[in-house]
């Protein structure tokens, strides 16, 4: 390579105006921190589905006519009576009036043999009239008891669709507006509710996407708990195979400016982020490591090769800035092809983890050189690279394992290899075409089938 290529001077360039980027890095990261503080995890039920699709649009066109954005509550007797009992219909009209006070409720769409909407027909001499079933209070005596049975069996909707044909179940349905509903808020509602209400002679059964979507938000705090330790172990791994400073700083602060780059362009869009997705950032975040990870070993062998730090960081950027760039553009081009589904959540999800991907060249490719030409000099070269037979258990286990992966790609081996690899993505594509799509089971795939949402 002549002292002309273009990665020399572009590496030389880094290396020679490090402060300033740094300077400039730090601006930067200053500006999209300001950001992460207006993201948004939260979930847009219309945005799940394809904007193009007839029913959405209807969904969208009509929102007073049905929603799916319905909560049912089943209050059921356990003692083996029916639901026609003093104590069970003073439940259901009491609970019928807390969810009407639930945030983001549509109070016009409570429905239940309880409320107004729900009716019977009686036909007099006068004409035809259609009155509620139940009255402004809950019955109190037997007589009550009895004509609220009457009316039931008289509504035709009421005795198919509100209360069982054993008469041991009755429903509450509640709509709620998507514009006000959130989603956490209205969760929380529901089950205080439920749980001053259920009692020795009655269960309380919830269901509805808002339900559904609820307990994810109450499982944010496992999500984080799960990514947190996710990320201590990688820092875990990382420390017992550097053991250094620069190896152990370099990947933390670089992967951090990445997070806080790919969170904070988010936040000044004003895009919610799906929290079904947030995996998805974690896995950029490995992928940061990973990269920088890639080049601090190369800055390694430089250095061990003889080369003063700021040289080494030279050339392990002229060594990884063609095939890392590559392999990070490679990433974006896959996120960002997730947009071409009509399905807004998915289009926010490319532009948000595709843009997140292409900040790792001037983060991983750039900022890591430059930090490792400044950070210390490690001391424990040999240890890290193998060399002079001074590696550590670590090392020689991967070097083990990369020798026996590598053994599988060339010579003889190879072709055995390649037929394998045959076999399996004929097998792989035989079953893709066999994937049911949708939702095969009852209830919902997102949670365990031993849930409390079923």
């Amino acid at each position: 390579m002549g002292k002309n290529d273009l990665r020399h001077r572009l590496a030389r360039f880094t290396l020679g105006y490090r402060w300033p980027i740094l300077v400039a890095m730090g601006l930067i990261t200053a500006f999209f921190a300001v950001g992460m503080a207006k993201v948004e995890i939260r979930t847009i039920f219309s945005d799940l589905f394809p904007k193009d699709h007839p029913f959405v649009q209807v969904f969208k066109d009509h929102p007073n006519f049905g929603s799916p954005l319905t909560v049912t509550l089943m209050v059921k007797r356990t003692d083996g009576k029916d639901v026609f009992q003093v104590d069970t219909l003073d439940k259901v009209w009491r609970l019928s009036r807390e969810i009407d006070l639930a945030p983001g409720v549509d109070h016009d769409q409570i429905l239940s043999i309880a409320t107004s909407k729900a009716r019977y027909t009686i036909v007099t001499p006068d004409g035809i009239f259609s009155n509620p079933i139940m009255d402004e209070e809950p019955p109190q005596s037997a007589a009550d008891l009895a004509e609220i049975r009457r009316r039931v069996g008289e509504s035709a909707a009421a005795a198919t669709f509100l209360v069982s044909s054993d008469h041991t179940a009755t429903l509450i349905n509640a709509t709620f507006i998507e514009s006000k509903l959130d989603y956490g808020e209205a969760f929380n509602f529901i089950q205080e509710i439920v749980r001053k209400e259920q009692d020795g002679q009655h269960e309380i059964h919830v269901a509805g996407f808002p339900v559904m979507t609820g307990w994810i938000y109450a499982f944010g705090k496992n999500t984080a708990e799960i990514s947190g330790l996710t990320l201590l172990l990688m820092f875990v791994m990382l420390a017992l195979h550097m053991r250094n400073l620069s190896g152990i700083v370099g990947p933390l602060i670089v992967s951090s400016v990445s997070a806080v780059w790919g969170f904070g362009l988010v936040g000044w869009l004003g895009l919610p982020v799906e929290p079904l997705l947030m995996v998805v950032p974690l896995m950029l975040i490995a992928r940061c490591f990973s990269h920088c990870v890639q080049a601090t070993e190369r800055y390694y062998e430089l250095l061990h090769d003889g080369h003063e730090q700021r040289k080494a960081a030279e050339l392990s950027l002229v060594s990884l800035v063609a095939p890392g760039t590559l392999g990070i553009f490679t990433d974006v081009c896959g996120l960002l092809l997730v947009a071409l589904a009509p399905i807004p959540a998915m289009e926010r999800f490319a532009l948000f983890t595709g843009l997140w991907a292409l900040n790792l060249v001037p983060c991983s490719v750039f900022l890591t050189p430059i930090l490792l030409s400044l950070l210390p000099k490690p001391t424990n070269l040999s240890h890290i690279l193998g060399s002079d037979g001074q590696s550590g258990p670590l090392q020689r286990s991967m070097q083990r394992t990369l020798e026996v992966f590598s053994s599988l790609a060339h010579g003889r081996t190879a072709r055995y290899t390649a037929g394998i690899f045959v076999l399996i993505t004929a097998v792989s594509v035989y079953f893709m075409l066999r994937i049911p799509v949708g939702n095969p089971v009852e209830g919902t795939n997102l949670l365990r089938y031993e849930s409390e949402f079923k």
